[in-house]
């Protein structure tokens, strides 16, 4: 699980691991700019993802419960 002090400190090329949710691995995907915050709203955020050639998405408000960075992975069988 991430806490908003290290979702805000994410930089380009950073590796977050998301949780399967059937399975027990993790997909893997690439912090691909740069972490957008509104001034209204502090804790909200959004961070844009890649995972692998063709799929795109984005880390956003709720996510954060399944997502680990690939340093705290403990999933079996790992990425």
């Amino acid at each position: 699980m991430l806490d908003l002090e290290t979702i805000f400190n994410l930089q380009h090329g950073d590796v977050l691991h998301i949780d399967h949710p059937v399975r027990s691995t993790c997909q893997r995907w690439r912090v691909t700019g740069k972490v957008q915050r509104w001034k209204r709203d502090p804790e909200r955020f959004r961070v844009p993802l890649k995972h692998g050639l063709y799929d795109y998405g984005a880390l956003l408000p709720g996510d954060e419960r399944r997502c680990h960075l690939e340093s705290e992975c403990t999933a079996i069988g790992g990425a």
